[in-house]
């Protein structure tokens, strides 16, 4: 089954073929990482504009590669809840 992940980052896309392999164990995955366009600002500053960011990316590979059973997208963003900040 071919995977295609939104991004270049190895860590990402060792993450995506982990979790396809721990939800459907015994199945050959072909996970390819590629850049995607998100869509979002560089930091995104909401958990909106992260899902948003991510979706967008997992839509772009999935019109990049056709083929691809799945399209994966990660997008990290800074939430502010009063004077703090969280990932």
């Amino acid at each position: 089954m071919k995977i295609a992940v939104g991004s270049l980052n190895p860590v990402k896309i060792d993450a995506a073929r982990l979790a396809f392999e721990a939800m459907w164990p015994g199945e050959r995955y072909d996970v390819i990482g590629m850049t995607a366009k998100s869509g979002v600002s560089d930091q995104p500053m909401s958990d909106e504009e992260a899902i948003l960011g991510a979706t967008n990316r997992a839509k772009h590979v999935l019109q990049l590669v056709p083929d691809a059973a799945w399209g994966v997208g990660f997008e990290g963003g800074l939430h502010k809840i009063h004077d703090d900040y969280f990932c």
